[in-house]
């Protein structure tokens, strides 16, 4: 309720106005009420008043002392009628410094804004003096935003000064700044500030009304506007950002952006602000193109980070291990066994620890702070492993969360991950209708287009800009202005939306307790619920039951990664019998007590005598169904039982599985004595025409204790799907190179004379082309190979002209042609399709293929060849090439 003008206005009697003032300012002990008296008996004729608290103390007094002077000597002898207050000013001098005022509520506003007043007998009006103030702070750099290279010029507390920055940056008559005061007690200023014609008129239209709103609630700071005007109070992901940059407030005037600055704040407020602008700076606008794209696009990689690792890691150690790789996975389990808490917990439990020390850090003073963060992040972190409340593994995760939320270069979006971090699935807090003043927050990525996404992780040359719609050259951005245009859709969030705020306050509830409902306490297994399978051996019984020997992995359940169990073996064997796969598997959690794991299983051994027994389609099926391995398991025939493969201790790796995997994957890629097969290949190669297919072939080699090696092909032949027969590791060289599988290995040159001594090449690439050609009923194959590399060893040849060269060539090229020779007829004699030629005719000779596949095995025996090797010599090995022996 407004009070009435009588009440308000000034008397024109010096006593009534001084029993108003001090009936005013009650109590306000820092208002100072001074007369000035004149006469013998000093009777007053004018009055001073001013806060002593928002003045110097010798500003007030250099402009009483300017004051009195005139105003005694003017109203000596004057009569209580005297001219008014504009008229006296002017006769004294004094109006060009004075503002005139007749109520008693604009004296009270201004008074508390630094003004002193006179009020004289006789005047209606009081002269209001604006004095210099209390002395504030000094323009310094941004403390929030520093910067390497570009401007160091950041705002201040007072509102002339930021805007007179601003006008000294956007010297046009285009930068409109308009003003609202907001609160009836405060009565804050708030400036906002905008460049015409590049602003969405719309936009702005809608800011007004908006901003409008805010009159009649107090206004401490610049984030007191920001919570009346956004479109999402619930959402944790700013709609606005906040500078202390003229440069950066400056460019987004320019790319059609409202600023709001209000009086005794610092911080300028950009309206609105999108996604993509929380992770740029003013400094990628410095920096070379290359570098600033590079730093674009880091942080938003941290942004995925900080935003899904811990619930990634949760998700995959408790629904997903089969996502972990194998040594990763091993790792994990040394330092998972033994935590008593799930996944879920503890990752609670270590983000709620990092939370408190990062918040310790802030607040604690600063020579204090950093040091409580970091000694209290590593005492804690490694107490908490030693104490088997977090595993190493946990600890890295949350680490590197909480660095990865630090390389956002913006502390409102950086909150809003530390929040969003917690949630189990936070992908609805980034869903497409969060908005900012009715825009789409997450353009121009939520348009997926070319045009739309380059600017959100490419920061683009000067050069390369487009203009704006109004005719200038903008700087690199991360948005264009058409962002800013209204949406046909309804903002979220709007005020007046009837019952908004309890749906967000119900879906923020549901979001948050998430984590509960998919943690892995209650519907899912930890690491440590499963006993993970390395390696499976098939055997049969003298009965004819089959006999599966698992090796699992035994968790060290060390406090560090690494640390030997105390037997200093990492794995167990447990043999089970039983008349299928299926009832053996299951055997296994009897004697383990956990539950079979098969989805990191490394190799599946199969006995000789079981693989000529039973169809390899049987264990393709059983271990490719439910919680089958990958198909990447490598295959292998064994010579003798398989499980005795499986109780030789590895000589390198962690467990004989790893072992025999990476021999069976080395040998085939740095020797061709074998091949890399996978239960994949075994699948796709038994519903092929060429109905043959050769697997790795494990066999115990001397020593004591015997050492498991690979060496050699076992070939099974379909539809029966049974072992036939074995390639020794000198016909397998020669196998790759027909198969084009060949990557590198040694060949031995007998030498010609003697027998005694090999020449070793070392054959570095070799191509082989196979054309069957029909003739007749038969089926004639042209090969050609071409061979690369270099002599590995000299015993018997000299190489010191080019006629030798040429000699040893002929004679290399001659002896892989028998050799080649030679397997294809061990191939005949088995009836092992293994050069693919039946796959070739059904796709080129469909007719004559329909009417041999029947008994291709049997023509395949008498099939007939022609080998053509080139090769060719890269270098002798050696300087004098002749053998130094």
């Amino acid at each position: 309720m407004t009070k009435k003008a009588s009440e308000t206005a000034l008397a024109r009697e010096l006593r009534a106005n001084r029993a108003k003032a001090r009936a005013l300012f009650d109590r306000c002990q820092d208002v100072s009420i001074i007369p000035l008296g004149d006469g013998p008996e000093q009777e007053a004729v004018a009055l001073i008043v001013y806060c002593s608290s928002l003045m110097d103390e010798q500003e007030s007094r250099r402009i009483r002392t300017l004051l009195a002077e005139p105003l005694l000597n003017e109203f000596a002898g004057v009569p209580s009628a005297a001219p008014d207050c504009e008229f006296r000013l002017r006769e004294a001098g004094a109006r060009h410094q004075a503002e005139l005022f007749d109520e008693w509520n604009a004296i009270e506003e201004k008074i508390w804004q630094g003004y002193l007043f006179v009020i004289a007998e006789g005047w209606t009006q009081a002269a209001g003096f604006r004095s210099a103030g209390l002395t504030k702070r000094q323009v310094t750099e941004p403390v929030s935003e520093p910067s390497v290279q570009g401007p160091r010029e950041g705002t201040v507390e007072t509102l002339p000064i930021n805007l007179g920055m601003l006008r000294q940056r956007v010297g046009t008559s285009r930068l409109k700044i308009e003003y609202v005061t907001a609160g009836p007690v405060l009565r804050t200023d708030i400036a906002f500030a905008y460049l015409d014609g590049t602003v969405n008129g719309e936009m702005l239209a809608e800011f007004r009304e908006r901003i409008g709103r805010i009159a009649p609630y107090e206004v401490l700071d610049t984030s007191f506007v920001e919570d009346a005007i956004q479109d999402s109070a619930w959402s944790p992901f700013p709609q606005h950002r906040y500078t202390e940059r003229t440069d950066t407030a400056a460019a987004s005037l320019l790319d059609g952006k409202i600023l709001v600055l209000t009086d005794n704040s610092p911080m300028i407020l950009i309206c609105p602000a999108l996604f993509v602008d929380f992770f740029s700076t003013s400094e990628d606008y410095y920096v070379r193109t290359a570098y600033a794209t590079m730093i674009r696009q880091l942080r938003l990689l941290a942004f995925a980070i900080a935003l899904t690792l811990p619930s990634a890691y949760v998700a995959m150690s408790t629904f997903h291990p089969e996502l972990i790789p194998n040594i990763l996975l091993l790792a994990i389990l040394d330092a998972r066994e033994g935590i008593p808490f799930p996944a879920i917990v503890e990752a609670l439990i270590m983000e709620t620890s990092f939370e408190l020390l990062r918040e310790a850090g802030i607040r604690l003073p600063r020579p204090v702070g950093s040091a409580v963060s970091i000694v209290g992040a590593l005492v804690i972190g490694q107490a908490a492993i030693m104490a088997k409340i977090a595993s190493p593994i946990m600890v890295i995760v949350v680490a590197l969360t909480g660095i990865a939320s630090f390389a956002i270069p913006h502390y409102e979006m950086a909150i809003a991950i530390r929040l969003a971090a917690f949630p189990a699935d936070p992908r609805r807090q980034l869903h497409g209708r969060i908005r900012a003043h009715a825009r789409l927050y997450l353009y121009p990525a939520a348009s997926v287009l070319p045009g739309n996404v380059g600017p959100a992780i490419l920061v683009l040359p000067r050069a390369a800009e487009a203009s704006g719609p109004s005719g200038r050259v903008r700087p690199r951005a991360a948005h264009r202005v058409d962002a800013l245009a209204p949406q046909p859709e309804a903002a979220c969030g709007r005020p007046g939306q009837k019952g908004a705020t309890m749906r967000r306050l119900l879906r923020w509830i549901t979001v948050l307790s998430l984590p509960l409902w998919t943690g892995g306490c209650w519907s899912g297994h930890e690491l440590t619920d499963w006993g993970f399978v390395q390696a499976a051996a098939i055997d049969l019984t003298e009965d004819g039951a089959i006999r599966m020997t698992t090796q699992i992995y035994k968790p060290t359940g060390g406090a560090e990664l690494g640390t030997p169990s105390k037997g200093g073996q990492t794995y167990v064997n447990t043999d089970t019998i039983s008349s299928s796969l299926f009832g053996a598997s299951e055997d296994i959690a009897i004697e383990l007590g956990r539950r079979p794991q098969w989805s990191h299983m490394q190799v599946l051994l199969i006995g000789e005598k079981a693989a000529r027994a039973m169809t390899i389609r049987r264990f393709t099926d059983f271990f490719s169904r439910g919680e089958g391995p990958r198909g990447t398991v490598s295959m292998l025939i064994t010579k003798g039982e398989a499980g005795a493969f499986l109780a030789q201790r590895p000589l390198i790796e962690r467990t004989i599985a790893q072992q025999l995997r990476s021999t069976e994957a080395n040998a085939s890629k740095y020797t061709a004595k074998t091949r890399d097969f996978t239960l994949l290949e075994l699948t796709i190669h038994s519903m092929m025409q060429s109905k043959s297919v050769a697997l790795p072939y494990a066999v115990l080699q001397r020593g004591d204790p015997p050492v498991a090696g690979i060496a050699g092909l076992a070939v099974i032949r379909f539809p029966e799907g049974r072992l036939i027969g074995t390639l020794p590791s000198s016909d397998s060289i020669y196998l790759s190179i027909l198969n084009n599988r060949f990557v590198r290995g040694v060949l031995e040159l007998p030498c010609p004379a003697s027998g005694a001594g090999i020449d070793a090449y070392h054959a570095t690439a070799a191509e082989t082309h196979i054309r069957p050609v029909i003739r007749g009923d038969t089926v004639r194959l042209e090969i050609k190979t071409t061979l690369n590399g270099a002599i590995g060893e000299l015993t018997c040849t000299k190489m010191e002209t080019e006629r030798e060269i040429e000699r040893f060539n002929a004679r290399l090229a001659a002896y892989v042609e028998e050799r080649m020779a030679d397997t294809i007829e061990h191939l005949k004699d088995m009836q092992a399709d293994l050069l693919g030629t039946g796959d070739w005719l059904r796709r080129h000779a469909p007719a004559r293929w329909a009417a041999w596949s029947g008994d291709w095995p049997r023509r395949f025996s008498r099939i007939d060849y022609r080998i053509q090797v080139r090769v060719g010599l890269e270098s002798t090995g050696m300087e004098i090439g002749k053998p130094v022996n």
